[in-house]
C-alpha cells in the first residue's frame, strides 16, 4: 500500500525528526537501527533524492516518525483538522503570576 503523494521539503524533514522524538526515538538512532545512512534519509526527506528508493524510503520515515496522514476521503479543503497523537505524557497548565 503506497502513502499518499506528500512532497519532500525541509519542513518535512523537521516534522519527521519531531515524530520521531515524540515516539522517544531519534533520526540518527532509527537510521542506524534500520540500517540507513542518515545522509540518505535527510536527502530524500528535504527532496534532493527523489527516485524509487527515495520515496520508499521517505515513506518508511514518515510512518516510523507516526506522522498523521490525511485519509483519501477527506476533502481538499481539509475541513477535518489533523490532530498529533498523544505521547501518554500528563499535560501540564501554567495560569501564570
Amino acid at each position: 500500500m503506497s502513502m499518499p503523494n506528500i512532497q519532500p521539503s525541509a519542513d518535512l524533514y523537521n516534522q519527521v525528526k519531531g515524530g520521531l522524538i515524540i515516539h522517544g526515538n531519534t533520526l540518527n538512532a532509527w537510521c542506524r537501527d534500520n540500517a540507513v545512512n542518515p545522509s540518505n534519509a535527510r536527502q530524500c526527506l528535504i527532496g534532493s533524492w527523489d527516485g524509487p528508493k527515495a520515496k520508499a524510503l521517505r515513506d518508511r520515515l514518515i510512518k516510523a516518525s507516526g506522522m498523521l496522514i490525511p485519509s483519501s476521503s477527506e476533502s481538499e479543503n481539509h475541513s477535518s483538522p489533523v490532530r498529533p497523537a498523544t505521547t501518554g505524557a500528563p499535560e501540564f497548565f501554567y495560569w501564570g503570576c
